[in-house]
Parts: structure tokens; C-alpha cells; sequence
């Protein structure tokens, strides 16, 4: 089996952030003096709010964890999901939710240490269509409008997703099947997932790594409390563990939702071992791959140790 391309596909965001990287470093090599964006964080990070006849209503915070002045400029915005699970503005809808939301206020400015409470409302103006609306909140610095030659300026933009349920919703996941990969650097995980339903679904769950020697089986994992903190203390056995990915399934869609680390494993035969669910329906599976030696690169999937 050729290997280079499912490890091309899971290796492709990982170069793209190093590929922003080396554009910063070369920006600071220029000698341009950066202005760094502001350091901001929004509480929640989204909603999941019934819609119908009635309007519905919610708010959030910005808060401004810096030491200077900023000024926001929210919107609104239709999405979907890229293959590299980025989201993607599309244009609006009769039935998309960003057509129904009223943000207030629009503009505004926060002060050093402090926090702004921004409020929505939903007004569907055509009745919605049973199953899950969409919309994306954005919040953007607004820069400056002099500024001095030879300076560059980075602003934030901070998205929160909003779903807006309506009528009867169905989740309707499928896993259909995780892949392994792994050389003597990377081990990778894909998980199938397809959501057959009106509304998304999230894989959930954590994973570890086990010499095959020392796995207990399938059926004896057990969540791992801290599972993917820097401290966490694993059980006897475990050679590594964290939490999968949380990333949402639009209705209609199927993708390959990517786990990536880093290890130090000798050449030798391991288990990785899931203990997850899909919307509520819970799964376990281990998986049997080989860390090769070097320049040798093993696949593996659907194998089940107990």
C-alpha cells in the first residue's frame, strides 16, 4: 500500500502554519516595526439556541486582556467547512442564519483590563426549514487610520459560531472507519466521520498509546483524568495520550478529521487505543501499527486487539 498520501493529507495544515511563520520572521528580517494584534478572548465560544416564531436572544463578552485601548467592529457571516476543517465565508441564504441575526452594538471600544457585553438577537424572517441554520460572529480590530511609514499593523479576527435549531433535529453520525500511520517521528490518526443527519456532529473522546505487550484490551481502557495536559500522570503502561479532536460534521458531509503527534518511540509494535463518541453514540476501538525504523514509513486500520 502507498503510504505518501494519506501522510501528504494529514501533514498539510501542519505546513501551513509553518509556512505563516517563516512570512512573519521574514516580515521582523525587513526591520518594519510589528505592531502585534491585541490580546482579546470571547466568552462563550459558541452557541446552540432554539429558533422559531419568536425572536431569540443571547449575549457574550469580549474581554480586552491587554494594556491598551481597542476598538472592535463586529459582523456576521454564512459558513462552511473546508476539507481542512478551516471555516470558509459563503454567501448568504433565504434560510441562512446570518440573514436573521441583529448584533449590538456594532462598533465599539474596550478599555485596557476590561470587558465589553455584546448582545444578538435571532428574527427569522421566513419560517426556517426543520434542522440546523448557521451563522458566524466575527469580531475584528480596527486598526489605526494614520499610521507611520515603515510600521506594520496585525489585527485580530475572532469568529463565534452560532446554530440555530429549529423544528425536529436529527443527529445522525457514521464512523466509518480510523487509519494509522506512522515513521519514526509522527504518529498520524484519521477518523471517517459522516453526518447523515439536518444537524452536526462532533467526535469526542481521548486516546493513549500502548506497546502491544502491555495492552490490557480494548474492552479494559478507562478515561485517562487530564488525558493531553502537560502533567498528566499516565497510567503503568501508557506511553502517551490526549484528547480527540472536537471538530464539528456539517450536515450532509463526510470528512477525515486528523489526530497528529510528535513521539519518541523505538521501532517496535504499539496499540493505539480509542475510548470516544459521536453525538452521543460511544465507540472503542485499538488499532494495531509499527514504528519502523528510520526512512520506513507503516499503515494500519480496523485491526482490534482485546
Amino acid at each position: 500500500m502507498n503510504n505518501r498520501p494519506m501522510l501528504v493529507r494529514l501533514f498539510t495544515l501542519l505546513a501551513a502554519a509553518v509556512v505563516c511563520m517563516s512570512f512573519a520572521a521574514s516580515t521582523y528580517a525587513q526591520g518594519a516595526v510589528v505592531h502585534p494584534p491585541a490580546v482579546v478572548a470571547v466568552s462563550p465560544g459558541k452557541f446552540e439556541i432554539e429558533i422559531g416564531n419568536r425572536p431569540a436572544v443571547q449575549s457574550l463578552r469580549l474581554f480586552n486582556l491587554g494594556d491598551e485601548e481597542v476598538e472592535v467592529q463586529a459582523s456576521v457571516a454564512n459558513w462552511i467547512l473546508a476539507e481542512d476543517s478551516t471555516v470558509v465565508v459563503v454567501e448568504p441564504t433565504e434560510q441562512s442564519l446570518d440573514q436573521w441575526v441583529v448584533i449590538n452594538p456594532l462598533r465599539f471600544k474596550i478599555p485596557p483590563r476590561s470587558s465589553q457585553t455584546v448582545r444578538f438577537a435571532v428574527r427569522p424572517r421566513v419560517a426556517p426549514d426543520p434542522g440546523e441554520h448557521r451563522a458566524m460572529l466575527y469580531f475584528e480590530e480596527v486598526l489605526p487610520e494614520v499610521r507611520n511609514p515603515g510600521e506594520v499593523y496585525v489585527n485580530f479576527k475572532v469568529g463565534v459560531a452560532v446554530y440555530g435549531n429549529a423544528g425536529e433535529i436529527r443527529r445522525e453520525p457514521e464512523l466509518h472507519g480510523i487509519e494509522v500511520v506512522s515513521d519514526h517521528r509522527v504518529f498520524a490518526a484519521r477518523f471517517d466521520l459522516s453526518s447523515h443527519g439536518n444537524a452536526h456532529v462532533r467526535l469526542g473522546g481521548q486516546y493513549a498509546i500502548w506497546p502491544v505487550t502491555a495492552f490490557p484490551g480494548v474492552s479494559s481502557v478507562i478515561p485517562i483524568a487530564q488525558a493531553g495536559e502537560p502533567e498528566v500522570e499516565l497510567p503503568a503502561g501508557v506511553l502517551a495520550a490526549g484528547i480527540l479532536p472536537n471538530v464539528p460534521v456539517l450536515a450532509g458531509t463526510r470528512r477525515e478529521i486528523p489526530v497528529v503527534v510528535q513521539h519518541a518511540l523505538p521501532p517496535g509494535e504499539y496499540v493505539f487505543a480509542t475510548l470516544g463518541a459521536v453525538s452521543g453514540q460511544e465507540f472503542r476501538e485499538a488499532i494495531r501499527f509499527i514504528v519502523p525504523a528510520r526512512n520506513a514509513t507503516t499503515v494500519a486500520g480496523g485491526q482490534q486487539e482485546d
